[in-house]
Parts: C-alpha cells; structure tokens; sequence
C-alpha cells in the first residue's frame, strides 16, 4: 500500500533545502537555543565555512565525521558542516559511557570527531585524539572566508548520517541513512503537518536518537524555528511540559509516555501547541475531546530514515490509536513465514521499502543481507525491503496497526534494546555464569529490564555493582531496574533459556551495598512507604538511592505528587535529583 511519492527528485540533498532555506528567508531565526539565535544565512555561512575545515582535514564523499555535542546551534552547524563537506555524520551523545563513545568511533571509522574539551575529556586516549573542536575549528574557518561550501559530487543515494543501535549480538550496529531517504521525510513533515516560518519547533530528542533527524530536518526545510531544550528540561516530565509552554512551542514531538501525560495535566490548557507528533514505541491512548492541538502516531523503525507510516490520533475515540498509513515513497507489507502478503486482520511481520530504506548497516554485510531483503513486490530492479521484527495487521479501513515483537527486542522510554546486547555485558563479569534479561512493567506502566543472574558460588556481586559494571558500556536506559538471583535458569529442550519459565521479578529491597537503615520518623515513614508503593518494593531504606532502586524521571514525578499530596509541600520532581535519598530528600523539607 503506498501513497503518491513526493514530486521533488530523489537526488536532492539534504543541506540544499536548509539552503535554499536560508536564501529565501535569510533573516528568519533558524536556531535558538536559550538567549543565542542563529538565522537562517547565518546557520548556513557558518557551516559552508565550517565544511571548508572539514575538507582540510581529508573529509569527503563517503568520510564519516562524528558530531558529539549537546543540543544547540554548534550541533547544527557541525551536522550541516559534515554534509557540505560531503561526509557523513555520525550521531554520538555526550551522556554516553567513554568506552560506548570509543568503540562507536572506531568502529564506524571515524576519523574527525566535532565535539569541544568539557565532552571529550574523559574518553579513551584514542578517541579523544580524533577530537576537532568545533569552537577552534570555527575560529579557523573565520580566519580565511570562502564563497558557498567546498565541491561535493553527491547523489541521493549517499550517506547523510549513521546512527547506532543496540545489537543482539553484544555489540551496538551501524544504520547508514541516505540523503534522499531524508530529504522524503522532511518534505513530507513539512506538508503534512504544515510546518511554516511560524512555527517554533521544539528539538528536544537525544542527539543519538533518530528522532532528531526528523525534528531537525524538518523544522529547517519547513523555514521554522528550531528551538533546542536545555539537558535540565529533559530529566524532569512535568519540566519538560512548562518548557513546551513557556517557550510558546508550536510543534513538538514527545515519547507516547509524555505525550499521554499532557493530556491530562494543567499543561494541556497552556501549551501553544497546534501539532503533537509521537512515536517510537506504542501510544495506549487517544487524545480527550477538546484537545487544542492535533495528535499525529508516527511508526518506522532507524532502519528506513525514521518514519514509514503515520497518521492522525482522533481525540475522544476509543480502543488503541492504530500507526496510520504509509508516508510518501513508501510501501509496507504485512507478510507470513512464507514471505507471502496476508489479508486484513490477520497477523504478519511489517516489511518496509521504498525511498526512505536505510543502505545498510555499516560493516555488516551478513546482517544487512539477513534483514535487507529482495522486494518481490516492487517493479523496480534491484529493489529490497527491510523486515522490521514487528507483528501487525491490516485494518479494513486501509490503517497499520501494532502487536508486538516477533523477537527480544524492546523499548525502554521510546529506545530500542537488545537484550542480549545487556546479557552479553552481564557476561563480562567475572562472578556472572548466566543470565537472561527480559521486559517489565513498572508502577507507572513503563517497560523496563530486569535481570536474572546466576553468580559464581560465594561470588553474588551487589547491584550496586552491576549497575557501576553496565554503565561502563551502555547509556542508562539498557540497565537493569531489577536484578533477580537465581540458582539456575530455566531451560527448554534444546538447551536454551526457557523465557516463559522465569519466576516473577523479587519485590524484596535489592542489595545495592548501602546498610539497610530502616525510616526514624513519621515524615521518612510517609516517604519510604510512597517510595516502596512506586518501586513496588516491600522495604526500602533512608540511605538507599533511588535510581539504584531502578527509578528514573516518569516514576520520580509520581512520588513527588504523592508526597506533595500527603505532606502539604510544595515539591518538583528536581528534588528527587537534588536528593536522591529518602533521609536527604525528607531533611531538605524542613
């Protein structure tokens, strides 16, 4: 099922619409992050000057360039810089581990990476040699100014970025995203959401997210305001919401947690929002009747340049809000074992092709041949289609809809995990034999890990540990909230980890090595028992850290309008960061 492919040419790259942008409306703010703007010729000089530094350094077509900064003008700039250069850029976040950054470098061959000394000075020696700093760098392009960026010969097909994904075999895995596959997407955001000069479009999503790629991209052909949160915004849910207000936001994109969220909180009332866009993992809920602005369901996988289907969430209707239907340029299939497409109502895996199709996955050829696959539906020689992994159905009014996972992958908070990605971690450890890590829900309905672990007898490591272990390699979402010990995992027939067999998670306090210290007053008592409600724990201590308990951002707004609720206080989800235990947190009341 396709819809008409958008009008422009598949060979049109992606920084020729930000400059064409920035020649049409030279003087509109592209970029604003906190009191610095940037206009549209400014964004666009700054990085053909930047591109010529670049070219200086050996950047060209088919380089990788790594971009590792936080959300803000430089990390645009840089991001159009690399493209004018002709490279591709790779999408790195500065919150990950040192040694995730490290191997992502390496691994992708990069061979400059734009980032500034406060990001880079704790990374392995390697690495850190490979830093070019983009505020230097862009000294030295002022010093010699150039007309117009350096010369590339490009086509559609090549690389515009690669972002990084977890992987089932341990490690993660390069997507290489083509130009025109993102040119597609950000022509059709722009009409079917109607982006404009007038709108201020939030930038709000982790730099190694592709969810970026959209917002940026989209924001900039459409001559909007692109308008970068600060990091503090991003740890607090209810923050984030005020921010969305106060910065008279009018088009955002949030994770179906949040956006749910919005629906029923004061904000929705104070937002100025027209369009709400949400995706990467499953929205639950339709919007209420009376909503001010339009709720869009977006679905694609990293593989296929972000988004394949999507479509409007009516507000007040009932039952769960299907994908939508496909954007421009694309094709889904739903199709059986035998590669065969399955009528409406019956369950297949999704299969996605067209204009949006990632290459590949960088240095991965057996994969990419596993997962790329001959289109035998297509006309078009040569064509492939990407399976997704998902399960889903055709409705009958022509709309997608979700069902699961035909494999272990899952989403945390809107990412995507390979659980064997955490195990094969796990298995680093010297006092770890086995494990298996699976999905769960928290008190708040979130997914979220939990471990099970064999350890070598009279070698149990604390979670305390294993937490410290992980976060050496991966980003905090693929750790762990619960880590259960076993004697043994269950197996099936054929040796392997029986998944349906693993006991419920433990509700016991886990060990993370702090003393247990038991509540000393009525206030630490109100606190403890909200604390062990939430984390569905039946104890936990005053000394005990709450993300050590496995809470984070969502879980922490909820115990703070409890104990907001029953103490009479006025109270912020930043005091669980301030105070991250219950004896600080209740001493910070008084």
């Amino acid at each position: 099922m396709t819809l008409p492919q958008d009008a422009a040419s598949a060979g049109r790259l992606l920084h020729e619409l930000v400059a064409s942008q920035a020649a049409a409306t030279p003087d509109a703010v592209a970029v604003e992050a906190g009191d610095d703007r940037a206009t549209y010729a400014e964004l666009n000089a700054r990085a053909d000057q930047l591109a010529w530094v670049l070219r200086e350094r050996g950047v060209g077509p088919e380089s990788v360039v790594g971009v590792c900064l936080r959300r803000g003008i430089e990390l645009i700039v840089s991001y159009l810089a690399v493209l004018k250069a002709g490279g591709a850029y790779l999408a790195l976040d500065p919150t990950d581990p040192g040694e995730r950054l490290a191997y992502t470098i390496e691994n992708a061959g990069a061979g400059v990476v734009l980032s500034e000394p406060a990001v880079s000075s704790d990374w392995p020696q390697d690495a850190a040699a490979r830093v070019l700093d983009v505020c230097e760098a862009e000294k030295e392009a002022a010093t010699t100014v150039r007309q117009g960026p350096p010369p590339a010969e490009l086509t559609g097909e090549a690389c515009a970025y690669i972002i990084y994904t977890s992987g089932s075999t341990g490690r993660p895995k390069g997507v290489l995203v083509p130009h025109q596959g993102i040119v597609n997407l950000s022509r059709w955001n722009v009409r079917t959401h109607g982006i404009t000069g007038e709108d201020r479009y939030a930038l709000l999503a982790r730099v190694a997210f592709d969810a970026i790629c959209w917002d940026t991209w989209g924001a900039l052909a459409g001559g909007a305001t692109l308008v970068a949160a600060p990091e503090t915004v991003k740890q607090d849910p209810d923050a984030t919401l005020a921010w969305l207000g106060e910065q008279g936001i009018t088009v955002a994109f949030l994770p179906p947690l949040l956006a749910e969220r919005l629906y029923d909180s004061p904000y929705a009332q104070q937002v100025k929002l027209r369009v709400l866009l949400t995706g990467s993992d499953r929205l639950a809920q339709h919007p209420p009747a009376g909503v001010s602005f339009t709720v869009y369901n977006h679905y694609g996988p990293t593989e296929y340049s972000v988004i394949g289907a999507a479509g409007p969430v009516p507000a007040g209707a009932e039952g769960a809000p299907v994908l939508g239907t496909p954007i421009d340029g694309t094709q889904v299939y739903v199709l059986d074992d035998k590669g065969e497409q399955v009528p409406a109502g019956e369950t297949g895996e999704i299969h996605l092709s067209g204009i949006g199709l990632a290459r590949g996955y960088l240095n991965r050829t057996a994969l990419t041949a596993e997962k790329f696959l001959p289109d035998p539906f297509s006309s078009v020689p040569g064509s492939r289609m990407y399976a997704t992994g998902d399960l889903g159905h055709w409705n009958p009014d022509g709309t997608l809809s979700f069902e699961g996972r035909a494999d272990r992958q899952v989403k945390i908070r809107g990412y995507r995990v390979e659980c064997g990605e955490v195990e094969t971690r796990l298995l680093a450890h010297p006092f770890i034999r086995e494990t298996a890590v699976v999905a769960g829900q928290d008190s708040s309905g979130a997914a979220r890990l939990v471990a099970y672990i064999v350890s070598a007898p009279g070698h149990e490591p604390t979670e305390g540990e294993l937490r410290e272990h992980l976060g050496a390699a991966l980003p905090d979402w693929m750790i762990p909230s619960v880590y259960h010990p076993l004697t043994s995992l269950p197996k099936n027939a054929n040796g392997k980890v029986d998944h349906a067999k693993l006991p419920d998670p433990h509700t016991e306090r886990p060990d993370t090595g702090t003393e247990f210290v038991g509540p000393r007053n009525a206030r630490e008592e109100t606190i403890a028992r909200i604390w062990a409600e939430v984390l569905n724990l039946d104890t936990v201590g005053v000394y005990d850290n709450f993300f050590d308990l496995g809470g984070h951002s969502l879980l922490a707004t909820e115990i703070v309008e409890q104990i907001a609720t029953e103490l009479d206080v006025d109270l912020d989800v930043r005091a669980i960061f301030d105070y991250p235990t219950i004896a600080e947190l209740s001493t910070s009341l008084t």
